[in-house]
């Protein structure tokens, strides 16, 4: 088990069944997290811009309101860890989440030790730019600021990453002109085994390239190939 960090991280739950809020406060604060149950939008909001929460589970499938359009208002205001909880498990929901901004997401009846390490996973991510000492680079005609999570085209027009679209960026961008698996930029770049079933890896994938392609049309990033992965085809410069 990891150690439970220095500081205690609080979580926000949003879900309609009281037994599932139940049993996420035992489960979370059985692993050294606080936990915070809101209920509704506007509490969750109001946790978010206080800074009192470090990371949000949220139910995509709530009564009287959208998970969907709560997670995209999430991800306008902030690059918080956002897991999402839901009880449909066709991989058309599960990208609706991920197209929203989550960045995992846990089926339901889910086993509590999956969605603690699917939690830690998206918090790990949060600091992993700033902290990393990353440097500026560019990529084709694009600047990418790890500590910022941004792209910037020449004209000033910025793009923000999220922290997974960034983590995949700097592993192709480390290997230039390299098929990279999809099991490796699974592994190393989302910090879990890759399934094929699973489609989160080309959604992610998939973002990065059209933010990249809104801010450079004329331009290619990544190349997928077929049966291999993806290999940034942009020349990579460091600043």
């Amino acid at each position: 088990m990891e150690s439970i960090p220095e500081k205690i991280l609080t979580v926000a739950v949003l879900d309609d069944d009281p037994r599932i809020c139940d049993l996420l406060q035992r489960v979370l604060r059985g692993e050294g997290f606080r936990a915070l149950v809101v209920g509704s939008r506007t509490e969750l909001l109001g946790a978010i811009e206080d800074q009192a929460v470090q990371a949000v589970i949220l139910d995509l499938g709530l009564p009287g309101d959208d998970g969907v359009e709560i997670a995209r208002e999430v991800r306008r205001r902030s690059d918080i860890a956002l897991l999402m909880l839901t009880g449909r498990s066709q991989v058309a929901d599960r990208v609706t989440g991920l197209d929203a901004g989550a960045d995992d997401y846990v089926i339901k009846p889910f086993e509590p030790p999956e969605l603690v390490a699917r939690l830690r996973s998206a918090l790990r991510r949060r600091p992993m730019a700033a902290s990393s000492g990353a440097r500026k680079f560019r990529v084709g005609s694009l600047e990418c600021d790890p500590a910022a999570r941004t792209l910037r085209a020449a004209d000033g027009r910025v793009q923000p990453l999220t922290e997974r679209e960034l983590d995949l960026l700097l592993l192709l961008a480390r290997n230039p002109d390299s098929v990279i698996s999809r099991e490796r930029l699974s592994r190393e770049a989302m910090g879990r085994e890759w399934n094929p079933a699973d489609r989160s890896l080309d959604v992610h994938i998939a973002h990065l390239r059209r933010k990249a392609n809104q801010l450079a049309p004329e331009e290619s990033m990544i190349a997928s190939v077929r049966s291999g992965g993806y290999r940034l085809v942009a020349p990579v410069e460091s600043l």
